[in-house]
């Protein structure tokens, strides 16, 4: 595929119809089958997905951070573990940073600035970025990782209120945009006795049923998804079995629904 049927794909993928975007991106699986120097390619597939944007919508990449090193951190200039598009489009001038030690998005585009301002007391709760991207209905877009990579599938675990994760509360300091500010917030976080694990079995599939467009690229994907869609996907699926989509069920169902263990005797 060469970089002008990646943007035809991407222009088909993502219309102008307003809706942000909320793009996970690697490399990886994907860098051989694009005819570009691969020093050069993260900025290339960048200015490709930003063309497909366009100016008037707002553009979101994950750059998430293993959180405080004693009390602090400084989201201006800690890099995210997310991947060199991601990375690029972080240091990119005139992008903004979203307020989280863990959870932090590079934003891009005329929300930027608002995006920037919030500070919810949970992560993927009410107020929070996980819920504006749900209510807005942005595109969900996978270039180049599967789908189980998409940390927005956890905004379906915090509606349904999954078992097998519990309320942690973090605080410090965080720098952002050169001011120095406390910072606290509520994470959604997985038990670990039992240990609970996310595996999104048979996840593409699900989301095919509800309307994801997908082509192979190498080893990797492009493919795309409303975000109501998505939530409207996995959340069904939890409601039906709240355990659907993590390692060992059956052993979790033991632990938080002891009550489908016992024999109808009680034996």
């Amino acid at each position: 595929m060469t970089l002008k049927n990646l943007r035809e794909l991407l222009a088909r993928y993502l219309p102008q119809d307003g809706r942000p975007v909320v793009a996970y991106s690697g490399l990886f699986a994907i860098a051989r089958a694009l005819p570009v120097e691969s020093r050069a390619l993260p900025s290339a597939l960048l200015d490709v997905l930003l063309d497909a944007v366009g100016a008037r919508r707002t553009l979101l990449m994950p750059t998430y951070t293993n959180g405080y090193r004693d009390g602090f951190l400084d989201l201006d200039t800690e890099p995210g573990n997310t991947g060199m598009i991601n990375e690029t489009l972080r240091r990119k001038g005139g992008t903004w940073r979203t307020a989280s030690a863990f959870w932090s998005f590079a934003a891009r585009g005329p929300e930027a600035g608002t995006l920037g301002t919030l500070r919810p007391r949970d992560a993927w709760g009410e107020g929070s970025l996980f819920e504006w991207i749900q209510t807005t209905n942005a595109h969900v877009l996978a270039l180049g990782v599967p789908w189980c990579m998409c940390s927005f599938l956890h905004r379906a675990e915090w509606l349904a209120q999954v078992p097998y994760r519990y309320l942690k509360e973090f605080s410090g300091t965080i720098s952002l945009r050169g001011r120095r500010e406390p910072l606290r917030e509520r994470l959604f976080v997985r038990s670990l006795e039992p240990k609970a694990q996310n595996v999104w079995p048979r996840l593409d599939d699900l989301l095919a049923t509800h309307g994801m467009q997908r082509v192979a690229l190498g080893r990797g994907q492009v493919a795309e998804i409303g975000a109501q869609n998505l939530i409207q996907a996995v959340l069904s699926a939890l409601q039906r079995d709240p355990l659907a989509f993590v390692r060992d069920p059956e052993t979790l169902r033991i632990h938080f629904f002891p009550e489908t263990a016992r024999t109808p005797h009680g034996h």
